[in-house]
């Protein structure tokens, strides 16, 4: 089952989980979509794990909108005059970019 994530700080009252897990199952799809309370000093190593796990993407949240751009592979075009990221997108194993569409479009 492939993993969809949400990280920033605070993320436990999010009602996103329970949200995408319902599309994903009303969709019949595969995936399980989980918060993680992520620390400043714990982006980088969340972002490792998610290149090691089996992560679709992550949408991010406060604190991370801006930091993020510095640990993704690619920032696309679309993203750079923005200067922060609401998702980052696995497009090939291990590889990261942070596009300005959702995940899912």
């Amino acid at each position: 089952m492939s993993q969809v994530w949400l990280i920033g700080h605070p993320v436990a009252h999010s009602l996103s989980p329970a949200m995408h897990n319902a599309a994903f199952t009303k969709l019949g799809l595969p995936h399980r979509y989980e918060a993680k309370e992520t620390a400043d000093d714990q982006l980088a190593a969340t972002l490792d794990r998610m290149r090691r796990d089996d992560v679709l993407g992550a949408n991010v949240t406060i604190p991370h909108k801006e930091a993020v751009l510095r640990l993704v592979d690619e920032v696309t075009a679309a993203t750079t005059p923005i200067g922060s990221a609401f998702t980052t997108v696995s497009r090939a194993p291990g590889s990261w970019r942070s596009p300005t569409k959702t995940f899912l479009s």
